[in-house]
């Protein structure tokens, strides 16, 4: 059964949503980014897909799947890596102490 890109839409949706939710997470922001790309994946082909077949009626899932991805992608690749700045921070000032 082919639904023409819709189950993808929804799926970008999906992973966009999940994205933005866990990218305040600290070092689970990882996980942000990963979602993000795979939600960008995902609405991209089915934004293809759905052109292809002439149907237009879930293009808006799809795009705002792909903004939310894209926002969780880049929020959670920033606490990423201010998180591994503030723990090498942390650890350096250990090692100092030690001296």
């Amino acid at each position: 059964m082919n639904d023409n890109g819709k189950g993808k839409a929804t799926a970008s949706l999906l992973l966009g949503i999940i994205s933005v939710v866990i990218c305040w997470l600290g070092m689970g922001a990882l996980a942000a980014v990963i979602t993000g790309i795979f939600g960008i994946v995902m609405s991209v082909q089915s934004s293809k897909e759905m052109a292809s077949a002439g149907v237009y009626d879930s293009k808006t899932m799809a795009t705002i799947g792909l903004v939310l991805s894209i926002i969780g992608l880049i929020i959670g690749g920033i606490v990423f890596v201010a998180c591994g700045l503030v723990m090498g921070a942390v650890g350096c000032i250990g090692c100092a102490a030690a001296l």
